[in-house]
């Protein structure tokens, strides 16, 4: 799995995180490594484009919701309803 990522030009405090590969059980704990430690002042939200992933599996799923828990731990307040 690769990952690359960039600021969200429309939201403050974005971050787009663009995946390329199968995210499967080593593509979520490469995933969880590189990403988690991201989340702070700074960084207060996350997009995941999951154009390029041809495969998610339960372990991917997993990761996703495991990161939508941690931030709602950080962020107060949510942009979407």
């Amino acid at each position: 799995m690769n990952l690359s990522y960039e600021p969200d030009p429309k939201i403050a405090g974005g971050l787009v995180v663009r995946l390329t590969g199968n995210l499967d059980i080593n593509g979520a704990s490469q995933l969880w490594d590189e990403v988690s430690n991201r989340a702070g002042e700074e960084t207060r939200f996350f997009i995941f484009d999951l154009t390029d992933v041809p495969i998610v599996t339960s372990a991917g799923i997993g990761t996703l919701v495991r990161f939508l828990v941690r931030l709602r731990g950080h962020v107060r307040e949510h942009p979407c309803p």
